[in-house]
């Protein structure tokens, strides 16, 4: 099936299911497309995938397990191209940053290493304690800034959050601004 026919059946399937017809009516416009072996582009461009996806949760059982069974068909017919470019019509995306264990972003293989901001404080020492043991109470961080015990407890875990591991020791903050103030 080329992208005009397929587009054709996907306005048909959507006529059908907006316009109340039958589901067998709807199951005789799906039979068809069991034969076909479904790509990536196709799929994006005639938007067939969403019309048969939604047909997944209708109430009609036989209706329903014909659109689940051509899902994942062409779920796997996609993978089965592996995605490429050649055999799919869309661009190979490019890795940008890999994600680590710890869920920072690392640079892609072959890629150039960001340089520092030049910019940007840099720790003039490290930390030397336990670094897996870091958090407000040991780095005796002060985090009742706001007044109220809920917000105070969020400053505590996002820094919590961003000492945990880090060896970058703690600087004293440089704005001399009031504490937030705003009470709902």
């Amino acid at each position: 099936m080329d992208a005009k026919s397929l587009e054709e059946r996907g306005r048909q399937i959507h006529k059908a299911t907006t316009g109340g017809d039958t589901p067998q009516t709807i199951i005789t416009l799906l039979e068809p497309l069991k034969n076909w072996t479904a790509t990536e582009k196709l799929l994006r461009q005639t938007k067939l995938g969403v019309f048969v996806n939604k047909l997944r949760q209708n109430q009609d059982k036989q209706l329903a397990g014909l659109a689940t069974q051509l899902v994942n068909k062409w779920k796997s017919d996609v993978k089965k191209t592996g995605g490429n470019s050649a055999a799919t019509g869309s661009p190979a995306p490019t890795p940008k940053a890999s994600a680590t264990t710890n869920g920072s972003a690392s640079p892609a293989p072959g890629s150039a290493t960001p340089k520092q901001d030049s910019a940007a404080p840099k720790s003039k020492s490290k930390y030397s304690g336990d670094k897996e043991k870091r958090n407000a109470g040991t780095d005796k961080v002060n985090t009742a800034i706001t007044g109220n015990a809920t917000r105070d407890a969020c400053v505590k875990l996002m820094y919590d959050g961003l000492a945990f591991g880090s060896e970058d020791c703690k600087t004293p903050p440089t704005a001399t601004s009031p504490p937030f103030t705003n009470k709902y």
